[in-house]
């Protein structure tokens, strides 16, 4: 899992549950992103959300998830 820490007042979207992370709110990234899975977490270091990682798009990732909850097979399905 990749952890991206958004630029501060970057938040507000995600807190509203808007489902992309464009490339430019993002601050620092931290892990290798190698299962495609991101925690977007606040400059306070607060999580916010998980979503698909996509390291060459501007939409640096797509959220499912505003409750930290893992998904799970019943997600894609």
């Amino acid at each position: 899992m990749i952890s991206l820490t958004l630029k501060p007042g970057r938040e507000a979207s995600v807190l509203r549950r808007h489902p992309w992370v464009f490339s430019g709110a993002v601050a620092r990234s931290e892990g290798d992103g190698s299962d495609g899975v991101a925690e977007i977490v606040d400059a306070k270091g607060r999580s916010l959300a998980l979503g698909a990682y996509s390291p060459g798009s501007q939409i640096r990732a797509r959220l499912w998830s505003f409750d930290g909850r893992r998904p799970d097979a019943a997600l894609f399905t």
